[in-house]
């Protein structure tokens, strides 16, 4: 069990393992009832990632899910966004990327931008294991429409 003080900013040993076994199989449950959009809005998510400063491992009512309305990825990108953003270690990578369902271009480049602008701006590279020529890497995968390179540099920043 988590501590309490830290029950509200980091997900306890168990919480993330369940996350593994629960994705690992590369089907998602589609947990939030919100009508699918036909693109993410990379703005949106980089404000609500700005609104939001708690883990969302259970809760699926912020800002950041509702505007990453788009079953069944939703869930599993929230979470990972938020932690990969509040400097937590890049560890859901593997399954974002190993899901069959992220072959939506759309939903990675407003990943990488949203990523790019958190790590960019605060200045945060080092903290979350993202290097900068990894960064660049990856905006230009991003500003050239490229899906392939996009996971490649994905992977990397592992």
């Amino acid at each position: 069990a988590s501590e309490p003080a830290d029950a509200d900013k980091t997900a306890t040993e168990e919480d993330l393992t369940e996350s593994s076994d629960a994705f690992s199989g590369g089907t998602l449950p589609s947990v939030i009832a919100a009508p699918a959009v036909d693109a993410v809005d990379a703005q949106a998510v980089v404000d609500a990632l700005d609104a939001e400063s708690t883990l969302l491992t259970r809760r699926h009512d912020c800002p950041l899910a509702v505007a990453l309305k788009h079953p069944p990825c939703n869930e599993l990108f929230a979470k990972f966004l938020e932690k990969a953003c509040s400097g937590e270690n890049l560890r859901f990578y593997n399954e974002v990327l190993s899901l069959t369902c992220v072959e939506d271009f759309d939903l990675l480049k407003a990943l990488a931008r949203a990523l790019k602008a958190k790590y960019v701006e605060n200045g945060a590279a080092e903290q979350v294991n993202l290097s900068y020529t990894v960064q660049k890497t990856l905006l230009h995968a991003v500003d050239n429409g490229n899906m392939e390179e996009l996971k490649k540099a994905l992977l990397e920043a592992q």
